[in-house]
This record gives C-alpha cells, structure tokens and sequence, in this order.
C-alpha cells in the first residue's frame, strides 16, 4: 500500500482536529477535577493526548502531501 492510498484513510479518520480534541480534553479534565469525578479527569487527559496524536498525523499527512506534489 503506498503513501498515496493511505492518506485518505488518514484524512477520514481525523473527522475531528487534533486541536479540537485537545481542548475539549482540557474542558473534561477541569470539570472533573472541579467536580471530583475521577473518570471525567481521565477521560479529559486520554482526549489530550488523542489530540497530540491526531495533530502529529495532521503534521506528517500534510507533509507527505507536499512531498508528492
């Protein structure tokens, strides 16, 4: 499979910026932290921490893309 087929895989799968998921992350963090709701705090970081990872891919999709051009 090359590069070519998997970005559209990629482009689909990132419905969501990776931007996005990081704020909201830090939204359900506070608010379980305020709340002491231990499985919103934890939710809040893995949404961070998605976030980072979407961004990276953004970042090595959007680099790919100039590479071929």
């Amino acid at each position: 499979m090359s590069l070519l087929n998997i970005v559209p895989i990629i482009e689909e799968y990132s419905l969501m910026s990776g931007t996005s998921d990081k704020i909201k992350g830090r939204v359900k963090e506070a608010v379980g932290v305020l709340t002491d709701d231990k499985r919103l705090k934890k939710e809040g970081k893995l949404d961070q921490a998605t976030g980072k990872i979407k961004k990276t891919v953004e970042r090595v999709v959007d680099k790919a893309k100039n590479a071929v051009k």
